[in-house]
């Protein structure tokens, strides 16, 4: 019989995401804890891949904001799978985006581009336009990361 160890939890995890079993993917973590075992940011982080990947934003924003309580810190996967859930409600990926600046973390382009295109999908010119300013301040051209809106011409 199969044991239920964080290297079991973990490939199932990573198995919920590529399916996008959000739900599976949050009993399964669990049922994880409710056994003692310490779940690791990798379990995580699987985790909030198959909310993002099911288009499921607040779980993958709650289980982001949750990692603090297993004694977890977030990395670059973690904040950008969330921001990426989150790319259809920019108030949420604008704070993904802030907790990942006051955490020191170096945030990628993609999470950007994440943000950006929230930005753009929900017409918030102005936030859009200070972002982008933002981004060619630091040397980056956020607008080649836009879709098909006329702010990426």
């Amino acid at each position: 019989a199969l044991r239920l160890s964080i290297i079991t939890c973990n490939a199932a995890a990573s198995a919920c995401a590529e399916g996008q079993l959000w739900q599976e993917a949050l009993a399964l973590l669990q049922l994880c804890q409710a056994d003692s075992l310490e779940s690791s940011l990798v379990t995580h982080n699987a985790c909030i891949s198959a909310c993002q990947r099911a288009a499921h934003w607040p779980g993958a924003v709650a289980l982001l904001r949750g990692l603090a309580v297993h004694g977890l810190e977030g990395d670059l996967l973690s904040f950008s799978g969330a921001l990426a859930a989150s790319s259809r409600h920019w108030p949420t990926a604008l704070s993904l985006l802030s907790d990942a600046s006051a955490t020191n973390l170096e945030v990628d382009v993609l999470a950007y581009a994440a943000a950006l295109n929230a930005l753009e999908a929900s017409a918030q010119t102005l936030p859009l336009l200070a972002m982008l300013s933002r981004l060619e301040s630091r040397g980056l051209s956020g607008s080649r990361w836009l879709g098909g809106s006329s702010h990426s011409r």
